[in-house]
């Protein structure tokens, strides 16, 4: 009767209340071991392959960090299954690059297979040199403004107006039940607000073991990144002493050649005034 959209949200969100929802992460290997990124089908050649550097799972999907060749962080999400034994393809587990769709997220952009933006494997693909913040901002705001069910599912702390509204509505149907003394049923709107609660506390939580995760993940691509790629300013910067550098020593030469020709010039006079003399 209140907050009707339920039975619409119950099988996205109830994996996590439960143990299989935990999420476990996984260590990175060294550079030499490191594998393509869980979830990532690519054409490349190995070296230009998107690489992992660490990932988080739990028996519904994966949530995989990895690197491109010029250090761009991509943060895939992928299921495995569904809650309540929801089908899902073999098509949809996988990202295929070969098969790939883009749609553009502020200097970022975000990957899905083609026909997938709203459901299947989905990656998040951010530019060298980017801020955790400004990777969190471009997601979250990607996430509230568009459907994309594997993200709702896997990474649901990325928008949570959903749970908010849905806490409210629940508040204010318990109190209308209390004004009308129907105490019983007051009762029962509170027990699922609190169960919306404890939702929004565990969005939290993840966010909070997100953002570790990410900031591993930074950290080793900063490491097996050379400098001048991680950042465009300071490549820039380093492209304009470079030209300056050049420039002078051009300065230079034409300098040095102008003044070997006064010298050549100036010899050429003395010695026509010695021959006369």
């Amino acid at each position: 009767m209140f907050c009707q959209q339920e039975k619409k949200r119950q099988p996205s969100s109830g994996w996590r209340r439960n143990s299989e929802g935990i999420f476990q992460a996984k260590t990175s290997v060294s550079k030499e071991q490191k594998k393509d990124l869980a979830g990532y089908v690519s054409y490349r050649e190995e070296r230009k392959r998107v690489k992992e550097s660490l990932r988080f799972e739990n028996s519904y999907g994966t949530v995989a960090f990895g690197a491109d060749e010029r250090g761009g962080l991509m943060i895939l999400a992928s299921e495995k299954r569904r809650h309540n034994s929801q089908g899902i393809t073999e098509k949809e587990k996988t990202l295929w690059e070969s098969r790939q769709t883009e749609r553009l997220m502020g200097q970022g952009r975000v990957i899905a297979n083609a026909g997938g933006l709203k459901e299947g494997a989905f990656a998040f693909q951010h530019q060298p040199g980017d801020s955790r913040f400004e990777m969190m901002k471009r997601m979250k705001q990607y996430a509230s403004a568009h459907e994309q069910e594997t993200v709702r599912r896997m990474m649901p702390f990325l928008s949570d107006k959903e749970d908010l509204d849905r806490k409210r509505c629940l508040e204010e149907a318990a109190r209308t039940m209390r004004e009308r003394g129907k105490e019983f049923w007051a009762g029962e709107l509170n027990l699922a607000r609190e169960n919306e609660e404890q939702l929004l506390q565990q969005n939290r939580q993840m966010e909070s073991f997100f953002n570790q995760k990410l900031v591993q993940a930074m950290n080793e691509v900063k490491m097996e990144t050379p400098q001048i790629s991680r950042s465009p300013f300071l490549m820039s910067q380093l492209m304009s002493i470079l030209v300056n550098a050049l420039l002078d020593q051009q300065d230079e030469k034409e300098d040095e050649k102008k003044d070997e020709a006064k010298t050549d010039e100036n010899n050429g006079v003395s010695d026509s005034e010695s021959e006369k003399k």
